[in-house]
């Protein structure tokens, strides 16, 4: 029994010295390669997008009011130095001529 116990050993000894731990191990993976380093730097790009407030659809109105027939005229400005359109402040000329034109409105 002894010679048998020797034996299985001795083989034992040999497979583990022919076969290391591991080498046939399915579960172990190979390490991965290297991938080199890139050659060329590459830096990030940025881009200045200029900001624009959004204008609200019926601001435009502001610079028009409504005459005695109904309809919409652009607003005029009468300081005591002349009179203005209120839109791109051009001189208006008819301050003198067409007094009903203008309305007449206190301010607080």
């Amino acid at each position: 029994m002894s010679q048998l116990f020797v034996a299985a050993s001795f083989l034992l000894l040999i497979g583990a010295l022919c076969n290391p731990a591991g080498a046939n191990d399915p579960q172990k993976k190979p390490d991965a390669e290297k991938i080199p380093a890139p050659k060329m730097k590459i830096e990030p790009s940025y881009s200045i997008v200029p900001y624009y407030p959004r204008t609200d659809t019926s601001e435009v109105w502001q610079h028009y009011g409504v005459n005695s027939l109904g309809r919409f005229v652009p607003r005029v400005i009468v300081l005591p130095h002349g009179s203005y359109y209120s839109r791109d402040l051009q001189p208006y000329p008819w301050t003198a001529n067409r007094t009903t034109a203008i309305m007449p409105s206190k301010v607080d």
